[in-house]
């Protein structure tokens, strides 16, 4: 009992812990601000003829972000520099901040002067652009120090446009001058001051309203600051076009409607712009920094991309430098050419990456000078997996009861979670390093992806997808044989063939199936023995062609021993059945009072079938029933005509309701007792389906003519057009027609194969027909 409460307090103290270290951990991103504001100058200011005022008000203001600041004055003074003054403030953290670690210094003053800066290299041309008088006037100086001495110094004079000094705006569009020491400090110096240049008694005004640092995290990565630099811009394309638009929407919370737009104008005269974005922390390895960008469709297929290079950096340095084209292939939904954003990663197996920069370089071979490429966002999630060898065709392939199993490489280090893509929703599979869909799916094509998180961070990775293609087996129930050579099938489903007729013929086809295969004979039901062209057994030849089988010399067997066949069908490539059909194969006795001497079925242009026949019968004083019978693909038989006499010769029937599809037709003579005396065996037509439509146009399929004529007893005026698939006119005309006369639209030898329409106008109706030109 002791001992189990000992092991209870043992695992609430370590249920502490991990709280207290989870509770850090998450709390590691929270900004560090400043503990002292301190006024280092003695230089005072006057306002009227008070001249106690100092020249830095409300100090304290600038050590926390509640909106308020400190606000520092300087002066150019009279000639000479007589009565100028500057200010100077201190903000001390009370610790030592490591090499390398940057610190933000929000800030707020003239806006072109800011703006100026904020362009980098191009501050001297942007200043002109802007107007911004400041420029070389007002001298801002920053630096970084321990308590002794500056560690590093920058005057904006100089540019706020180093790898170590620059100025930077966060989502709002607020000013920062960001500084990054490769050695520690302690405290950040900002100087106000008239440079040499200034005017006579001119004021300079400088707002600080806070200063803090990003301790190191690990799940840190946030994109909260942006900037801009670029090079070989004259100020004259200044003028005519804005570098980048609306910088700071790249950066905000809005990732689908707001973007910021680096000008095509601006880089199309040789020239390279390059938008900047910080983090908040390096994003570390094993995971992926997102960039969602867009552009026209138009641009796009003028090969945009080949100019927009996406640049990770650590510390000032060039860590990888990817083309935006060389991504392209990651857009399987087709975003971009849709005109919509799509995210672009990049990352780093080795490195950290603490700022990204999206660089659009000269345009001038392409010819584009108009347009714009906007960047909508950016964001860090875990490296997504990869899968690797996925087919050509981009998906996998199987048959129905087989599965595969996919194994990404996992960058992330985390979890892999599967999901399956249905109706545009994602369905939770679960987590796994490996993934085997289920062996019972349906026939059918599947999407399936795969998200990674990081090994200490819990978001999820973009998704890589796979399709998975499941391929249905046929099954004997999808095979119909279509017997020939006087052979019926009994009410049993038995095929039954007439003793003494030769030769016999089974034809077998797929039902509802467009695989490409052949099927193939056997002799026994584990397919062991097969059926060869030519062999010859018990004095039966048997020919196979193309599945096809073909009896010669078939003896007499009922149905106690029938001939016995296995039949399969084997695909080119895909899937074959494991299942074969049996087939028993039995005569019945020739009866030899009836004799067919012909036995026709075809189709008429008004969608009928016409039968006709020849009978001969030996016992012309009995009474026999004379049926035909019809089937469909099943080859169940159904009596449609029945007619009792003691004599046949030539007779018709016409069938005015066939069967869509396949028809099969046979006849079958019986005995005052209703017993077969005869069956025929089978005439096969195929009917399509009727469109009830008032013209009849023969053959659809034609070569060099065809006709029209009316389904309707009277006679009608009609006007006809023939055109091309395009829609070009090729003949027209108006005629007569009726149901005895038609019309021939002949000498079309010279045109084509292919589709051709055929508009028939009559009474102010309008009929269209679809024609195949062979």
């Amino acid at each position: 009992m002791r001992n189990g409460f000992v092991f209870k307090g043992i695992l609430f103290l370590l249920l502490l812990i991990s709280i207290n270290s989870l509770l850090n951990y998450c709390l590691a991103s929270t900004p560090v601000y400043p503990i002292t504001a301190t006024r280092i100058s003695s230089d005072r200011r006057c306002v009227e003829s008070n001249c106690s005022y100092y020249t830095v008000e409300n100090a304290n203001n600038a050590k926390a972000d509640d909106g308020l600041y400190s606000r520092m004055y300087a002066n150019s003074g009279a000639i000479a520099g007589l009565g100028s003054y500057k200010s100077v403030l201190d903000l001390g953290f009370g610790h030592t901040i490591p090499a390398n670690t940057t610190t933000y210094i929000r800030i707020n003053g003239d806006e072109s002067l800011f703006q100026s800066l904020l362009g980098g290299s191009l501050g001297d041309l942007l200043s002109e652009v802007l107007g911004s008088v400041l420029f070389g006037q007002q001298e801002i100086i920053i630096e970084a120090r321990t308590s002794s001495y500056p560690v590093l110094s920058r005057s904006s004079i100089d540019g706020f446009d180093t790898n170590r000094v620059r100025l930077v705006s966060d989502e709002s569009g607020n000013f920062y001058v960001a500084i990054k020491p490769n050695a520690s400090y302690d405290r950040i110096r900002i100087t106000n001051k008239a440079s040499s240049v200034a005017g006579f008694n001119k004021t300079y005004l400088l707002d600080v309203y806070h200063a803090f640092y990003y301790p190191p995290d690990p799940c840190g990565g946030q994109p909260i600051f942006t900037s801009y630099d670029g090079s070989g811009i004259s100020l004259e394309v200044l003028e005519a076009n804005s570098a980048v638009e609306s910088l700071n929407l790249a950066i905000d919370s809005d990732l689908d409607n707001t973007f910021s737009e680096i000008s095509l104008g601006v880089v199309g005269v040789a020239g390279t712009v390059e938008q900047m974005i910080y983090f908040n922390s390096p994003v570390q390895p094993g995971n992926e920094v997102l960039i969602s960008m867009a552009t026209g469709s138009s641009l796009l297929d003028l090969g945009l991309l080949n100019h927009v290079e996406l640049v990770a950096y650590n510390n000032g340095s060039v860590v990888s430098v990817t083309s935006a084209s060389s991504l392209l292939e990651l857009d399987v939904l087709g975003l971009l050419a849709s005109g919509e954003f799509f995210k672009f990663p990049i990352s780093s197996d080795v490195s950290a990456i603490d700022q990204i920069g999206i660089r659009v370089s000269s345009l001038v071979g392409a010819g584009l000078l108009e347009g714009s490429l906007k960047i909508s966002g950016v964001t860090v999630e875990p490296v997504r997996p990869e899968i690797p060898d996925v087919p050509e065709e981009g998906f996998y392939e199987v048959c129905c009861g087989q599965t595969i199993t996919v194994t990404p490489n996992n960058t992330a280090g985390g979890n892999l979670n599967w999901y399956r893509v249905e109706a545009d929703s994602e369905m939770s599979l679960g987590s796994s390093a490996t993934y085997s869909p289920p062996i019972d799916l349906l026939p059918g094509d599947y999407e399936f992806l795969v998200k990674s998180t990081g090994s200490s961070c819990f978001s999820e990775s973009e998704p890589s997808r796979f399709k998975l293609k499941v391929n249905p087996i046929p099954t004997p129930a999808n095979y119909s044989i279509q017997p020939s050579g006087e052979i019926g099938i009994d009410e049993d489903g038995k095929y039954k063939y007439v003793e003494g007729i030769n030769p016999v013929t089974l034809n077998p086809n797929l039902m509802e199936w467009d695989g490409e295969g052949d099927f193939k004979w056997f002799l026994d039901e584990n397919m062991t023995i097969p059926l060869e062209d030519g062999d010859v057994i018990d004095e039966v030849l048997y020919e196979v062609e193309e599945g096809v089988l073909t009896m010669t010399g078939l003896k007499f067997r009922d149905e106690t021993d029938p001939y016995k066949f296995y039949l399969n069908w084997v695909p080119e490539d895909g899937c074959g059945p494991n299942e074969v059909k049996e087939l028993d194969l039995s005569s019945i006795v020739r009866i030899l009072n009836v004799t067919l001497l012909d036995f026709q079925a075809h189709s008429t242009s008004e969608g009928n079938v016409l039968i006709s026949w020849q009978l001969a019968v030996d016992k012309p004083d009995q009474d026999l029933d004379l049926i035909v019978q019809r089937a469909g693909n099943d080859l169940i038989f159904k009596d449609i005509w029945t007619d009792r006499k003691s004599e046949f010769v030539d007779f018709s029937f016409l069938d005015t309701v066939p069967l869509i599809g396949e028809n099969y037709y046979r006849l079958e003579v019986r005995n005052f007792h209703g017993e077969p005396e005869f069956t025929s065996d089978l005439r096969r037509v195929f009917v399509s389906e009727r469109d009830n439509k008032p013209f009849v146009v023969f053959p659809n399929e034609f070569q060099n003519f065809f006709s029209i004529r009316s389904s309707e007893l009277h006679d009608k005026k009609i006007s006809y057009s023939l055109f091309t698939s395009e829609g070009s006119l090729l003949r027209s005309g108006s005629t007569k027609i009726s149901l005895q006369t038609s019309i021939l639209i002949e000498g079309l030898e010279a045109h084509s194969p292919g589709r051709y329409i055929l508009l028939i106008e009559e009474n102010g109706r309008s009929f269209i027909y679809h024609l195949i030109k062979k």
